[in-house]
């Protein structure tokens, strides 16, 4: 996940300096929670809060919270997961009138 590499507008951002690479989420506290209904499929999550979701039927080997898994529906009730992977948290935000280019799995 290191291996990116960002512009703004063509211009070659420095790692650490101008943005840091997050990981999202770090834990089941942190990141954007989602509620079951609203689930993408192929989209893997990490469950947060169980509620009366049977998170089995779409796609985890279990209901308990701290369970990754990839969703295969948009599942129903009252469950709560948040979306995993890596985004950019710029240390001052680019200009909104300026593209922002993300490279990444170049080293594969």
């Amino acid at each position: 996940a290191q291996n990116v590499l960002v512009f703004v507008e063509n211009v070659f951002q420095i790692g650490t300096t101008n943005y840091t690479l997050v990981q999202n989420p770090s834990t089941t506290g942190t990141g954007q929670e989602v509620t079951a209904g609203s689930f993408v499929t192929s989209t893997e999550y990490i469950i947060t809060s169980t509620g009366d979701t049977d998170f089995t039927t779409i796609g985890a080997a279990d209901s308990n919270s701290g369970t990754v898994f990839t969703a295969t529906g948009a599942g129903s009730g009252t469950g709560l997961a948040r979306p995993t992977g890596y985004y950019l948290q710029f240390t001052s935000a680019p200009d909104l009138a300026k593209p922002v280019t993300v490279l990444h799995n170049f080293d594969k």
